[in-house]
């Protein structure tokens, strides 16, 4: 398929990966963006492989310099897939599963509606997904909700979300009828970059191993 060849790639060395996560970036900022970087090295760290790609609109902007707005959602959809069906071939064995920050977030659960990416290859269990920092809604748009693709799946979904993330604050999204499986782990004060303030006597370093710390629990639970 090719899509390898454009990939940031994170494998563990010295260990036996089982299980990795294909890794969407959010609608500003692309693969290789400081936090994209610094989640997936302390995911491998933890030995979780990671494969970074980035969506068509963020190849363009790389090239030509000039900003512009995302994808439409299926072609969005359909460049997941596609790096997903590649990450399978190229590593049969390990059992990939779905992330995103933000944006990379929302089109994962998407795809999880797809009848060829629910189920595991290797687990022969429903795909998972995790989201860090999802887009529950607009910023200043609270009414504009995002949750239906959410309600749609039975798929188990993780979502690493900032209390005081303005695309869904915890007191927001506590008003929310969301289903059982939607998991949602609460970072104290952080953004929507999960990044807390200072006076808050929290750092990024804390959550940034909570969060690792989550996904290897929540991904161990469908390991084969």
């Amino acid at each position: 398929m090719g899509c390898e060849n454009d990939w940031l790639v994170n494998i563990p060395s010295g260990v036996e990966c089982s299980f990795g996560l294909i890794f969407a970036h959010g609608a500003g900022a692309g693969k290789d963006h400081d936090f994209m970087e610094t989640v997936a090295q302390a995911l491998c760290n933890a030995g979780i492989a990671v494969i970074r790609f980035n969506f068509p609109y963020m190849d363009t902007i790389k090239i030509t310099g000039k900003r512009r707005p995302p994808d439409k959602m299926d072609v969005l959809i359909n460049c997941f897939k596609d790096n997903l069906a590649a990450a399978e071939t190229v590593y049969p064995s390990i059992a990939w599963s779905l992330a995103g920050k933000s944006l990379g977030g929302r089109v994962a659960t998407h795809l999880l509606a797809d009848s060829d990416a629910t189920i595991n290859p290797v687990t022969k269990q429903k795909r998972s997904a995790i989201c860090f920092g999802y887009p529950f809604h607009p910023p200043q748009k609270p009414e504009t909700l995002r949750v239906e693709n959410l309600n749609a799946i039975d798929n188990e979904l993780l979502i690493l979300q900032g209390t005081r993330d303005i695309f869904g604050t915890s007191e927001e999204v506590k008003n929310y009828s969301l289903n059982a499986n939607v998991n949602i782990i609460w970072l104290e004060d952080g953004d929507h970059d999960l990044q807390p303030r200072k006076r808050s006597g929290y750092t990024f370093e804390q959550h940034l191993v909570e969060m690792v710390n989550r996904a290897h629990e929540f991904l161990n639970r469908s390991e084969p």
